[in-house]
C-alpha cells in the first residue's frame, strides 16, 4: 500500500510538472464541483477466478451450479467423494487445448494483483492514456485528440473504466457513457479485450447503476455527435460499441435519437478560462494560449495543423520535412532519408522493415521482394531467381546444390563433383557408381587404379604392360 501511494504521488508530480500545479488544481475544483464524483476500486482475487471457472463449466458443459463448486483449481461434485483437477476434467470432456490455455492465462491474470477502477475524476480523465504499461493513444498528453480527454471529463455522462497492475500502471481502459436507460462502452485500449471489458461492465452496472440483470448488443452506431470533432473524434459508425440496457424498447428509443458526447466547453490548461467547442483546439488550450510553431530549418511560422515532426523530434514545415525525412511505409517510423532505403513503386523503408520485406541480390545488387529470393545452401546468401539460376544448379544424382563450374554432364545427367570421378587412364569423367577399382599385387608391390569400364577390362587382359607403364603405389 505504501508503495502504491508513493507511485500515485509521483504521478501527481508529473501532472503538475506538465500543466502547472496551481492551474490544474483550480480546473479540477471547477469541474468536480459541477457533478457527483464516483471513484470505485475493486481488487481482482482468487474468488473472481473461481467464479469465472465455474461460469465456464456451467455455460460450456451445461452443468448446473447446484451440482458442483470450484476451489483452488479443483472441482468438487455433489455426488463425488474426491475432487477432480479442473483443467484435466475439461480436457477429458473434449475442450480443445487452445481454449484450456486461454482459460489458464485468464485465471493467472485474475489471481495476480490487478485492480479494476471506475471513476469520473478529472485527474483520471486527464491521464486516461498516461501512466500505462507502455501503450499510448491519441488521448495522451502529446496525442492528436488530447482535448478529448478533457471533453469527456466535462461531460457528466462520461466515466472511465480501467484495469491497473500493482505498479499503478494501466493495462487496459475504456470509456463509459451513461445515457440513463442505455449505457455505452467504447474506446477500448490498447486493444479490444472482451474479457477485461466484461469485468469493467459488471462493476459499473452493479455498483454505479445498481442493475442486477441486463442485456447488451454490439454494433456500430451513427447517432452520437461529438461537440467538436477535434475532441472526442466521431468513429462510432466504424468501430462496434457495447450497448447495455434492461429493456429492448429503451435501446430502440436510444437508437432513434441523436445524442451529444463531450462537454460544450473546455477549460484552458494555460489560463484556466472556459472556451467554446467552436474555438478549434486539440491541445487542451484556448486559441489565445495556443503555442506558435516555427520550422526548425527555414524558420517559417506554422499553424498547429501545418507542423511535421522530424526524426530528431524537431518541428518542420512540410517542404523541409520532405527534403530531409521520410516515413517507413510499413511501420510508420519517421527517419532521415540517409538512413532509409527507397524501393521503386513502394516507398521508403527503415532497415528493419526493409530486411523483413526485401533483399539485395548478392550478385546483381538489385532490390527484390523476400518472397522472390532464393537462399544459396552453399553460401547462405540470397539471390534473385535469374542470378541464382546463372550461378547454381542441382546434381541429378544426390539433389545437392552446386556451382555450375563444378557440375558435369555425364550420361545425359547433370552431376556434382561428389558424384563423379575421372578415369586415371583415359581421363574420361564417369559416375562414381560406374567406377571400377583395379588392384594387382606382385610380391610386396600393389597397383591400384580408378578406371572406367573399358580401361578396367584392358588392364585385366594386359597385366604385364600395366607393371611397366604405371607407378607402383
Amino acid at each position: 500500500m505504501v508503495k502504491n501511494f508513493q507511485k500515485k504521488k509521483e504521478q501527481l508530480k508529473k501532472i503538475y510538472s506538465e500543466f502547472g500545479e496551481r492551474r490544474i488544481k483550480e480546473i479540477r475544483k471547477k469541474i468536480e464541483s459541477e457533478k457527483e464524483i464516483i471513484h470505485i476500486e475493486e481488487l481482482l482475487n482468487v474468488q473472481e477466478a473461481e467464479l469465472f471457472l465455474a461460469k465456464f463449466i456451467n455455460f460450456r458443459l451445461k452443468i448446473p451450479y447446484s451440482e458442483f463448486i470450484v476451489k483452488q483449481n479443483k472441482i468438487y461434485f455433489k455426488n463425488q467423494k474426491d475432487p477432480v483437477k479442473y483443467f484435466k476434467f475439461l480436457k477429458k470432456n473434449g475442450i480443445p487445448d487452445s481454449v484450456i490455455q486461454a482459460l489458464q492465462n485468464k485465471v493467472q491474470f485474475l489471481k495476480s494483483e490487478k485492480t479494476v477502477v471506475i471513476t469520473n475524476r478529472f485527474y483520471e480523465f486527464l491521464c486516461m492514456s498516461e501512466f500505462t504499461n507502455g501503450w499510448k493513444s491519441c488521448h495522451s498528453w502529446d496525442g492528436e485528440y488530447f482535448s478529448g480527454a478533457i471533453a469527456y471529463a466535462m461531460d457528466k455522462k462520461c466515466y472511465l473504466g480501467y484495469v491497473k497492475n500493482k505498479y499503478e500502471e494501466k493495462i487496459f481502459r475504456q470509456i463509459i457513457i451513461d445515457f440513463g436507460d442505455v449505457v455505452l462502452f467504447s474506446r477500448q485500449y490498447p486493444q479490444e479485450n472482451l474479457f477485461l471489458s466484461k469485468i469493467i461492465r459488471r462493476l459499473f452496472l452493479t455498483k454505479v447503476k445498481g442493475w442486477i440483470n441486463w442485456k447488451y448488443e454490439t454494433k456500430t452506431i451513427d447517432n452520437l455527435i461529438p461537440t467538436n470533432d477535434n475532441w472526442p473524434y466521431p468513429d462510432w459508425e466504424n468501430h462496434p460499441v457495447f450497448l447495455v440496457f434492461q429493456e429492448k424498447e429503451n435501446l430502440e428509443k436510444f437508437l432513434s435519437q441523436n445524442h451529444s458526447v463531450g462537454g460544450e466547453y473546455l477549460y484552458c490548461l494555460d489560463c484556466g478560462e472556459k472556451f467554446h467547442y467552436t474555438d478549434y483546439s486539440d491541445v487542451g488550450k484556448c486559441l489565445d494560449c495556443n503555442i506558435e510553431y516555427y520550422c526548425y530549418k527555414c524558420g517559417e511560422r506554422l499553424r498547429e495543423d501545418e507542423i511535421y515532426r522530424g526524426a530528431d523530434d524537431e518541428i518542420y514545415c512540410g517542404y523541409c520535412w520532405e527534403e530531409l525525412f521520410c516515413e517507413c511505409v510499413n511501420c510508420g517510423d519517421v527517419l532521415y532519408q540517409d538512413n532509409a532505403v527507397y524501393v521503386d513503386g513502394d516507398g521508403w523503408y527503415c532497415d528493419y522493415c526493409f530486411n523483413a520485406n526485401y533483399f539485395y541480390c548478392a550478385k546483381c545488387g538489385e532490390i527484390f521482394p523476400q518472397k522472390d529470393g532464393v537462399v544459396s545452401e552453399i553460401e547462405g546468401e540470397m539471390y534473385c531467381q535469374e542470378c541464382y539460376s546463372e550461378k547454381f544448379g542441382y546434381c541429378e544424382i544426390c539433389d545437392t546444390e552446386e556451382y555450375w563450374d563444378y557440375l558435369k554432364e555425364i550420361n545425359g545427367k547433370c552431376v556434382c563433383r561428389d558424384c563423379y570421378d575421372q578415369c586415371q587412364e583415359c581421363k574420361k569423367y564417369i559416375l562414381k557408381e560406374d567406377l571400377k577399382i583395379f588392384r594387382l599385387r606382385i610380391g610386396e608391390k600393389e597397383i591400384v587404379r580408378k578406371l572406367c569400364r573399358d580401361c578396367y577390362e584392358e588392364y585385366q587382359g594386359e597385366s604385364k604392360e600395366i607393371l611397366e607403364k604405371q607407378e607402383v603405389v
